[in-house]
């Protein structure tokens, strides 16, 4: 798949409403996931699983990212090895699909110069990254499923997570976040619970996951919700345990800055953005990509600061 294919899809995806999350509420249940997964295709399963990885060790770049995504597109409509669980090889593609959708969408497509029709792009990107993550889950999770098949909703689902569904349920939980924002207040309102619920979960499972990916989550959630009467101290509080925990994970102190510390306290806000831009970031390779991505979005914050702080 070339990058026209990758946008092509998402445009079909975006229009015709193809995917679970377009409507007020989204939806997690898969009522047919062998179906879902089914082979559409012929191709070579594990040389598009590596090309997928080697493209994604590149995803600073936007055509890098593009071509991991359409890698893994393909992977999934094509037959697995033989001898090996087609579900259990399908999950970490899907998994790595759905994550890989959020970072397209929160970064390149969010910063990139001459983007076309970004806001659909950005809303495709996060609904696909949907699409895939609760596919995913479905694939790895029968108690789940079966929750969600007796009418339960994702919140009630959520507590038959485990440790081998994390990566699956965080990128999920996280596309669901930034398509709710897209969509407006009121889808914000109906699926906060939903996501809270997953995101609980994971805090759960291992509070270390990605970083401190919950923290982070609680700290925005804290900040921005209940409307009106937000707990500011308690998402301060989730802010710092995730920099104390991870200072290399520099997106940590950018949401600091971003969701808690804007408009009012412009002194901590300066102390994050330059510790962002002092970090070195090849004491952190493995996530280098996304710490230049935080770099690069304190750097637009840092150039024009007094728009941000009154």
């Amino acid at each position: 798949m070339r990058h026209s294919t990758l946008v092509r899809l998402l445009s079909v995806l975006f229009v015709a409403g193809l995917v679970s999350a377009c409507g007020a509420r989204t939806t997690a249940l898969v009522s047919d996931v062998d179906a879902a997964t089914a082979a559409t295709a012929e191709g070579d399963f594990e040389a598009l699983v590596q090309a997928g990885w080697d493209a994604w060790a590149e995803r600073s770049s936007i055509e890098s990212t593009r071509a991991a995504i359409a890698a893994w597109e393909e992977a999934s409509t094509v037959e697995t090895p033989e001898g090996v669980s087609r579900r259990e090889a399908l999950f970490p593609v899907l998994h790595m699909l759905s994550r890989a959708y959020y970072w397209y969408g929160d970064f390149h497509l969010q910063y990139a110069d001459a983007v076309e029709n970004r806001n659909d792009q950005r809303h495709a990107a996060y609904t696909r990254g949907m699409e895939v993550g609760r596919t995913a889950i479905a694939l790895n999770n029968t108690a789940w499923t079966e929750t969600l098949q007796a009418g339960e909703r994702i919140r009630d689902a959520a507590a038959h997570l485990m440790m081998d569904d994390i990566d699956a349920a965080y990128w999920y939980a996280v596309n669901i976040s930034r398509w709710a924002l897209m969509e407006g207040t009121p889808t914000i309102l109906r699926n906060t619970p939903d996501i809270r619920a997953v995101m609980e979960r994971v805090r759960e499972l291992d509070e270390d996951y990605f970083y401190g990916a919950a923290n982070r989550y609680f700290g925005v959630f804290h900040t921005r919700l209940p409307l009106g009467n937000p707990d500011r101290d308690l998402a301060r509080e989730n802010f710092e345990q995730a920099i104390e925990r991870f200072p290399q994970y520099l997106d940590n102190r950018y949401l600091f800055v971003m969701d808690w510390a804007a408009p009012r306290n412009r002194e901590i806000a300066e102390e994050q953005l330059q510790a962002i831009m002092d970090f070195d970031l090849d004491s952190a390779p493995e996530i280098r990509p996304e710490n230049e991505a935080s770099q690069h979005k304190a750097r637009l914050v840092l150039e024009d600061l007094d728009r941000y702080f009154r």
